[in-house]
């Protein structure tokens, strides 16, 4: 006969011997404290069945009838409490005195009392962010965020983290944003992994090397910003990063990213800023970018990008920094982009565009900086350029531009910066 028949068989006579659970009972079968008596906990129980005190797994809470072996009245016990549902314990809470000395300052501060230990549970509990950045931290202990439940901002930036214990997060429940960045982490916590209610996540400034995990990253399908820059990944961006479509930022810049920019980042609909500078990229501009129409910042400036400059992304309506300097572009400023009615920042010097400036970048009323130096533009100064009423930067230095100086340049109120050397004015 099968174990569970048995145990079913004797354990329904033995209900009848054991009587109901009495005051010295342990009345808690919920053995994995998920809050209720179910098929796992009695998997747990069947592990332990006779098994008797001081046996080598012996474990003291299988016991409800408190005679020193599990048998069939423990088992009765159980059946009685079948599907019933129990307080799931809270965890232990570490004393805010006894944790790591920056963690209980910055919680005091936040809580209406003088000294740590006059710090309840309903003061931890009401603490929705807590900063402890730039403090020298070089290690946590695993209760220092303990009793933090209503917590939704973290920020441990600026730190000498390098690891993290386990258990540290088990409280925070209501985490949604965790700044790690400037700290010396070689890769990123697995514990992190767990928060699957992120929204921000911020790991600038470490030392993460390798390929980008997006494999790890996708379980957090709730990110909406990604902060992986200053670090040093290598390899390509990989494509899987296009999954996770509730991403609006996007910070992959200062690494060692090469090969090509993949199109699929277009599937990033809710995207809003897409930094991938100063890596080593290269290959075209993908068209396909046009269709972020909620781009607002498009940086791939200091890479090593080859062709022409999309004129698709005229269709990008939201824009209002376009930087891409630094780079190996040829042809003609696309006379398209003066469609981006919304730029404030169009930078695309130190390239190997060829041809005039184009007069009807006079049109963009909202420009702010205008960089074309460093490129073998020709041609004369567009007199439309002065109608720019916002521009506070214009370079148009180190190219072969020819004729005079427009006198209309005097109406730019706002420059503050000019610079027109090394042409043929």
């Amino acid at each position: 006969m099968h174990l569970y028949k048995h145990v079913t068989l004797v354990g329904l006579i033995a209900l009848f011997v054991a009587g109901p659970i009495s005051a010295d009972s342990h009345t808690d079968p919920d053995f994995n404290d998920d809050g209720i008596v179910n098929s796992s906990d009695y998997a747990l129980f069947l592990a332990q069945w006779a098994t008797k005190a001081g046996d080598e797994n012996w474990d003291a809470k299988f016991d409800l009838h408190s005679d020193g072996v599990i048998n069939s009245l423990d088992y009765a016990l159980f059946i009685a409490n079948w599907n019933k549902t129990f307080p799931i314990p809270p965890s232990e809470v570490l004393s805010v005195c006894d944790r790591t000395g920056a963690v209980r300052d910055s919680i005091v501060a936040l809580a209406p009392v003088s000294t740590c230990g006059e710090v309840t549970a309903a003061h931890l509990s009401a603490i929705d962010s807590l900063r402890v950045n730039s403090a020298s931290l070089t290690a946590l202990k695993a209760g220092d965020f303990s009793g933090l439940t209503g917590l939704a901002y973290l920020d441990l930036r600026s730190n000498q983290l390098n690891s993290l214990p386990d258990g540290l997060f088990d409280d925070l429940t209501a985490l949604t944003g965790l700044n790690l960045g400037g700290n010396q982490f070689t890769s990123i916590p697995s514990q992190l992994f767990t928060l699957t209610d992120l929204t921000h996540l911020y790991l600038w400034g470490n030392q993460l090397t390798g390929p980008v995990p997006v494999s790890e990253l996708a379980k957090l399908s709730n990110l909406e910003v990604l902060s992986l820059s200053s670090n040093q990944f290598s390899g390509p961006i990989p494509v899987a990063l296009t999954n996770m479509t509730n991403l609006t930022h996007l910070y992959l810049h200062r690494n060692e990213l090469s090969g090509g920019i993949p199109s699929e980042l277009a599937n990033l609909s809710n995207l809003e800023r897409l930094y991938l500078y100063r890596n080593q990229l290269s290959g075209e501009i993908p068209t396909e970018l046009a269709n972020l129409s909620n781009l607002t910042h498009l940086y791939l400036f200091d890479n090593q990008l080859s062709g022409e400059i999309p004129t698709e992304l005229a269709n990008l309506s939201n824009l209002e920094y376009l930087y891409l300097w630094g780079n190996q572009l040829s042809g003609e400023i696309p006379v398209e982009l003066t469609r981006i009615t919304n730029l404030k920042g169009l930078r695309i010097a130190r390239n190997q565009l060829t041809g005039g400036i184009p007069p009807e970048l006079g049109n963009l009323s909202n420009l702010e900086q205008l960089s074309l130096d460093n490129n073998p533009l020709g041609g004369s100064i567009p007199v439309e350029l002065g109608n720019l009423s916002n521009l506070q930067r214009l370079n148009l230095s180190r190219n072969q531009l020819s004729g005079e100086i427009p006198t209309e340049l005097g109406n730019l109120s706002n420059l503050t910066y000019l610079n027109l050397g090394v042409n043929q004015l």
